[in-house]
């Protein structure tokens, strides 16, 4: 009988627990940002009221075609003239929206695109063949007014953005003196009523709209990451100004000289810089690190990035992929100097030319170990792929000579007073806070920096504001030090700020220095906490758990006898903060949902 009770108390909860959520999904509604678009162009439908348990499914008719989606927007693309219709099904209720698809007319003499031609991210535009009709000049189109060069400044972030019109459709891309590097740009459309720009910058994950006044754009843009379901994205001002006549069609390229692979170097597992799936944002898994070096002849996009399991012949198999565009495998990360080029699959790394040297990183399988074989695939803007195998080593490569002396290393770059709103999807799920009033589970405020050393001697290793030793330096609320072997084995770990306490899986992390925000010019000394006599890995996060976060300059003042830190210790460009993507509890919710679906029925 009590089973039977508690059977029954079980159903009822379920079902009516299933019906307060169908009443939420029913409140649901579908935005779309252009209910009218061109064959090719691309508009986003959103997702408004969702409520917080939702299982979301998108459908489109034969005249449109998904580019990507998530839980609470998809992005489609224009494949064949007529009325098209979205589809969102979520949790029991069904939402609908219609969307307008224009044929492309064709200028006289000239074919009109097949109605499933994508646009490639950034190449030349096709010509007419010599003894083909010379095309009649079209009437000018809205899309084409922009075409220009301009000179852009986003967020503090100077560089040039180039508009230019193919096929009576805007396309652009982006350079960014900080990066150095072209960036195709996607979703180009001038709304004429309006007066507003938009276009996506996919490298980074932000969208931009602005308004035309004049010779000037004036808006903002929206940062967000590959799994970031959250409510809002952090929201940045930009502008630009026309900086020089209207750009022209790029002159037809000849063909390019295949790029090819000089270095493809395993560098061992003691970094965490992505997670699993498009996570592009460390999970607490160590990831197998691998150094790509690329020689390209000429400049060219670099389409993808992809790491392959293999067998002794350099075949690919077993079936572990991760992939830099493809987002069916897990996201490979691709780093350069540092600076990571995707943090979820994108559409392509960037525009490059010479030796260019990448760091990949892939979320743990289980894969990684001595012996195993691995292919990388490398595929370019004109489709063409070059690949190399590689045979996992035992062992990192060998750390540098000795270098005597004082070592300056910089730990952490400034970042103002934030919300800590900004950094909250930024978790690290094994360190637990001892607090009753703040975020249990804490948040790195900036991506960690890590360096390889391997100290004889240790005199002095002080944290100071500068690299003199003489500014005082502060954070809001906590440095968490955290020590690897070559292996990437644990050493230890510690803390310094002002908290309430921190364990890390369950076992309280030791003070490195008073428990304070404020903290005196070399007064925390980590001569005892550093190893010596052997090489290690030192990785520093700058944490934060609840009401606001910031950080001065740190600086790790090193005296005595050993190595110069080497890869690692780049590190990264100083950034503006910015809201990193988060694992979602997306799998978990859906399988619930599955389940109750199951239960009772759609």
């Amino acid at each position: 009988m009590k089973r039977l009770s508690l059977s029954r108390a079980c159903s009822g909860f379920l079902v009516t627990f299933l019906m307060l959520v169908s009443l939420a999904a029913g409140a649901a509604r579908l935005e779309v940002d252009r209910n009218e678009l061109a064959v090719g162009e691309i508009t986003t439908v959103h997702l408004k009221g969702a409520p917080l348990i939702a299982v979301v499914d998108w459908k489109v008719s034969p005249e449109l075609e998904i580019v990507d989606s998530d839980s609470k927007r998809a992005r489609v693309r224009g494949a064949r003239a007529g009325a098209g219709t979205v589809k969102c099904e979520m949790n029991l209720s069904v939402h609908s929206i219609n969307i307008t698809v224009r044929g492309v007319a064709a200028a006289a003499g000239v074919p009109a695109p097949q109605p499933a031609y994508t646009p490639p991210p950034y190449s030349a535009p096709t010509y007419t063949a010599p003894g083909h009709p010379t095309p009649v000049a079209a009437s000018p189109s809205p899309q084409t007014s922009l075409a220009d060069t301009w000179q852009i400044n986003a967020n503090g972030y100077p560089g040039k953005l180039e508009l230019f019109s193919s096929q009576g459709m805007l396309r652009g891309r982006v350079w960014f003196d900080a990066h150095a590097v072209w960036e195709p740009l996607e979703d180009l459309y001038f709304d004429e009523s309006i007066a507003e720009l938009s276009f996506t910058r996919a490298a980074a994950n932000q969208a931009y709209r602005g308004r035309l006044q004049g010779n000037t754009l004036e808006g903002q843009f929206t940062q967000w990451g590959g799994r970031d379901y959250s409510a809002s994205a952090p929201t940045y001002p930009w502008s630009a100004s026309r900086a020089g006549p209207p750009a022209a069609r790029p002159a037809p390229m000849a063909a390019l000289r295949p790029a090819r692979i000089g270095e493809f170097t395993w560098k061992g597992m003691a970094e965490d810089k992505v997670g699993d799936f498009g996570n592009g944002r460390p999970n607490g898994t160590p990831d197998g690190r691998l150094r790509l070096t690329l020689d390209l002849p000429d400049r060219q996009a670099i389409s993808s990035i992809s790491l392959w399991s293999a067998n002794e012949q350099g075949d690919k198999a077993g079936g572990q992929i991760w992939h830099s565009r493809n987002g069916s495998y897990w996201m490979l990360g691709v780093f350069r100097d540092g600076r990571q080029l995707n943090t979820s699959h994108v559409a392509s790394l960037g525009e490059f030319s010479g030796s260019i040297a990448f760091d990949l990183y892939a979320n743990s399988s289980g894969w990684f170990n001595p012996g195993q074989t691995f292919l990388v695939e490398v595929e370019t803007g004109d489709g063409k792929v070059a690949r190399q195998t590689l045979r996992l080593g035992a062992a990192l490569p060998p750390t540098p000579a000795a270098a005597g002396g004082s070592q300056r290393l910089k730990l952490v770059d400034a970042i103002p007073s934030t919300s800590s709103d900004v950094f909250r999807r930024n978790q690290r799920p094994d360190l637990t806070m001892h607090t009753g009033s703040w975020d249990r589970t804490p948040y790195f405020m900036a991506p960690p920096r890590e360096f390889n050393l391997d100290l004889s001697r240790v005199e002095r290793a002080c944290l100071a504001g500068d690299a003199q030793g003489r500014s005082n330096w502060r954070v809001d609320n906590y440095l968490l030090f955290e020590l690897f072997d070559a292996s990437g084995t644990p050493l230890g770990a510690g803390v310094v700020g002002g908290h309430e306490g921190v364990s890390q899986n369950g076992r309280r992390l030791p003070e490195l220095g008073p428990v304070s925000h404020e903290q005196a010019a070399c007064g925390v000394d980590l001569k005892a906490f550093l190893p010596q006599g052997r090489p290690f890995r030192l990785k520093v996060s700058a944490m934060d758990y609840g009401g606001v976060g910031h950080v001065s300059d740190v600086w790790l003042l090193l005296d005595g006898q050993g190595s110069a830190p080497y890869e690692g210790g780049r590190g990264y460009t100083a950034q503006r903060p910015s809201a990193e993507a988060a694992p979602s509890a997306d799998d978990s919710l859906n399988e619930i949902m599955n389940q109750l679906k199951g239960l009772f029925g759609r």
